[in-house]
């Protein structure tokens, strides 16, 4: 599990043309003898409680984990944010992302 999610774009033209390869590691680039292209990676840190992914903690992120804590198993979840150091989703992380939501973290 990774707190970093890498994002890999690829364009031609030197980097001003259109996108020839994206998406994450590992990736392909077929380049040309004379093909001048430019990728820019891009590493953004996970959010810890943002449990969907989506980027930023919301009520989303609440439901999944009271979902995993009545039993239930949502798709989706990124053990990568959760909380307290258990490698699972719980109790802990209910609480913090409803902490946050109340502006409370």
């Amino acid at each position: 599990m990774s707190l970093y999610t890498a994002a890999i774009e690829c364009r031609d033209g030197n980097g001003a043309g259109s996108v020839v390869a994206d998406g994450a590691d590992p990736l392909s680039v077929i380049v040309s003898e004379n093909d001048d292209i430019v990728c820019i990676i891009t590493n953004t840190r996970k959010t810890n409680g943002d449990l969907d992914g989506s980027g930023d903690i919301t009520l989303s992120d609440a439901i999944l984990a009271l979902q995993v804590i009545s039993g239930l198993d949502p798709s989706g979840l990124d053990l990568a944010v959760e909380i307290d150091g258990d490698d699972r989703i719980g109790t802990a992380e209910a609480l913090f992302v409803l902490q946050k939501l109340a502006g409370e973290r």
